[in-house]
């Protein structure tokens, strides 16, 4: 390595990962302040020396991006079988040159999707026009909603954009996980004696992926329901008390990071019915909070 050393790369922001780099190198690097937009500063460099002029444009336009949806398709599958080998729980077979998904073997992680070179397979999320369905709307942000802002000033604003695209509340999941954190620690530093390891509940994709590959685990999850699923709970019953409506008449939907919170937002992994009444991707989300 040279003298003067810039990082690039938005793992960059973390101060710890940055310090780790330098003592690995044994050097002083420089961070810029555009370090996780450096990427896209050098792709836009090589589209301007590649444009031709009277070649249209295939990005899409704000109003196509706004109606994309999150869908499952093997339409675009090529037959590589890089989902297959990628898979931890054998979920996926290759049968004429498609891949194919077995429901009952599939934990929602997530890794064939980020995979697939030729984007053949997509989360299902669900589509804001199911808002209409309810008199009363609540949304349940999940905390990685607001990482997608850089040098955000306050998580206000993003609260506040969701209810201009459509929501009447806000409850945020993070009061929820904290309750559930609580919760669990006091029932283990002061309840009757629990087998540990104490593993959390909070993600579906580690439940469902204990219970078909580790059952013998099972005994040492803890005994609580999904941050988001307590969320939905005590924000219907606010919104039930503030403004007099039936629960049926209150529509609340989570805002999710992961395909496997999608699932359990429509089957859920410890109640017996769902408490919640959708889920959208934090991407879908974010790109109408940018365009309200």
């Amino acid at each position: 390595l040279g003298k003067h050393i810039v990082v690039q790369g938005g793992t960059f922001y973390n101060d710890a990962v940055l310090r780790s780099f330098e003592m690995i190198a044994g050097c002083d690097a420089v961070r810029p302040d555009i370090a996780g937009i450096m990427g896209a500063f050098g792709a836009a460099l090589i589209a301007r020396e590649r444009y031709v002029d009277c070649e249209g444009t295939t990005m899409l336009s704000i109003d196509d991006i706004n109606a994309l949806e999150y869908r499952t398709t093997m339409t675009k599958c090529k037959g590589c079988t890089n989902c297959l080998m990628h898979c931890p729980t054998e979920a996926i077979r290759v049968r004429g040159r498609k891949a194919t998904i077995l429901p009952d073997r599939c934990i929602d992680c997530g890794s064939c999707i980020r995979i697939c070179p030729h984007k053949a397979i997509k989360s299902v999320g669900d589509s804001l026009d199911i808002l209409k369905q309810y008199q009363y709307c609540v949304a349940l942000p999940e905390p990685a909603l607001y990482g997608q802002f850089q040098h955000l000033d306050s998580v206000d604003i993003v609260l506040n954009g969701l209810l201009k695209i459509g929501f009447h509340k806000v409850y945020e999941v993070a009061k929820a996980a904290e309750m559930i954190s609580d919760f669990e620690r006091q029932s283990i530093s002061g309840g009757p004696s629990k087998v540990t390891p104490q593993i959390s509940s909070s993600c579906p994709t580690v439940l469902r992926l204990i219970r078909m590959r580790f059952p013998k685990l099972m005994g040492h999850v803890a005994c609580t329901i999904l941050p988001m699923e307590l969320a939905a709970i005590l924000a219907r019953r606010e919104a039930a008390e503030e403004t007099g409506l039936p629960p049926e008449a209150i529509g609340v939907f989570a805002i999710v990071p992961c395909s496997s919170k999608v699932t359990a937002a429509r089957v859920s992994e410890g109640l017996s019915r769902p408490v919640l009444d959708g889920a959208f991707a934090i991407r879908d989300i974010y790109l109408r909070l940018l365009n309200p």
